[in-house]
């Protein structure tokens, strides 16, 4: 499947976004459900111990969902954000080749996630609105490390490249988004609280499918960027008629 490469419009994002989700359902689905699953089941079983008076093994089960939510989303987020790049690059995405990237990347993910935190974290403390400046910055952090291979300081000074005099923008983007996410996560796991264990189950995967979409709206947003402020779309042109056999990929830098 080949989706356009250029710069887009608000709604043009989204609507690719969309395409792009569905378009590659099952292979996103399965890699966001290898975290959004388990910590609905488990978020469930956890729901059931404290009901029960079991308050030991909320405990137990509670630091557990949250050493797995450390080590496995970094994961997740890695090979979701892989996949994706291959979708929208002309590339078949392959669920396990993905996470396979997300386990070898987890050290520098972590790592440089933990510093541009760090930053944040500073931002806010003087007075917030540096915080919320470097928050949206820093906002395509993950495509970098995973699409360029880029970590440390030098992944968040090309984030803030790339994002320099288009801040607005993407925090309009990222409230429609998170808005749209809401309402609709929101919805359908009210009608899905009728129905407990199957109704954990289904929340899970609907979970997976919103951060599928979420992280589709990401990587198109971060090729937008590139679009206008590097021409990639003329390189990735170039370089797909010059590779006719190589499905239409580019080098990502």
């Amino acid at each position: 499947m080949r989706y356009e490469i250029r710069a887009m419009e608000l709604s043009e994002i989204l609507d690719l976004g969309f395409r792009i989700t569905k378009d590659n359902l099952v292979t996103l689905a399965t890699i966001a459900g290898v975290i959004y699953v388990p910590l609905a089941l488990a978020g469930y079983l956890l729901q059931q111990s404290a009901v029960s008076g079991h308050f030991g093994a909320v405990m137990g089960g509670g630091l557990l969902m949250t050493l797995l939510s450390f080590i496995a989303m970094p994961i997740v987020s890695a090979g979701i954000t892989h996949a994706l790049g291959d979708c929208y690059l002309g590339r078949t995405p392959d669920a396990k080749r993905s996470l396979s990237v997300g386990v070898d990347m987890l050290v520098p993910l972590v790592g440089t996630s933990l510093l541009a935190g760090l930053f944040i974290l500073i931002g806010f403390c003087l007075l917030v609105v540096p915080g919320i400046y470097l928050m949206l910055c820093y906002a395509v952090i993950a495509q970098v490390i995973v699409l360029e291979r880029t970590y440390g300081m030098a992944a968040l000074s090309r984030s803030k490249q790339l994002t320099e005099g288009y801040l607005l923008r993407m925090l309009a983007i990222y409230a429609v988004v998170w808005i749209l996410v809401m309402v609709t996560t929101g919805a359908v796991q009210l009608i899905l609280g009728f129905f407990p264990l199957l109704g954990a189950l289904a929340s899970g995967v609907v979970q997976a499918v919103a951060f599928a979409y979420s992280s589709a709206v990401s990587v198109i947003v971060y090729f937008d960027l590139r679009c206008r402020k590097e021409a990639f779309e003329l390189e990735h042109l170039a370089q797909a008629v010059e590779s006719p056999g190589a499905g239409g990929a580019a080098r990502m830098r």
